[in-house]
């Protein structure tokens, strides 16, 4: 019995669709991504991360953030706790809708490192930072406008507005 028959011209594309999706590098959740679809670690560390249940770059961000975990992460997977560091602010950037992993590359090499470092931008002296850091390493085709980086900047000041501290019990 079959459920669902598609029109016969449709059947030959099924497949292509399906290799298609598989073939594009998948954002996770709010731009986080897979590590083994991006070029931020080496493949035998993103080997080695899988099996340490490290597979996207928002498991990076959570498994680095502090430094008991940094440290314990680096001994694991051979890095330094300062490349570690790193990797934990540009995995922050992703953070924000419209930026990947290109931009947050850009956006660090122009030291904008991480959410914090953005929310003090300001949109049109960032479009520029952006525009002259890519003319050096060549890595965006295409660049964002003053509006796309008061985007960015709004969503990283809101983000950092909206994390939840750890309440402290007071002492009475």
């Amino acid at each position: 019995m079959t459920i669902f028959s598609p029109p016969s011209g449709l059947t030959c594309l099924v497949p292509l669709v399906v290799m298609a999706l598989v073939a594009m590098p998948s954002p996770v959740k709010a731009g986080h991504y897979d590590l083994s679809s991006i070029d931020i670690v080496e493949e035998a560390t993103v080997a080695t991360m899988t099996v340490l249940k490290i597979a996207t770059t928002q498991d990076l961000w959570e498994a680095t953030r502090d430094n008991g975990r940094i440290k314990a992460l680096a001994r694991k997977v051979n890095l330094s706790a300062d490349h570690l560091r790193g990797l934990h602010d540009l995995c922050d950037l992703l953070w924000v809708d419209g930026i990947g992993p290109k931009v947050a590359r850009v956006l660090t090499a122009a030291g904008v490192k991480n959410l914090a470092a953005l929310a003090r931008q300001e949109s049109v002296p960032l479009a520029e930072l952006i525009r002259d850091t890519n003319k050096t390493i060549e890595i965006l085709g295409k660049l964002p406008d003053p509006d796309t980086t008061r985007s960015w900047i709004e969503q990283a000041r809101a983000r950092l507005k909206a994390v939840v501290r750890p309440v402290v019990p007071s002492r009475r």
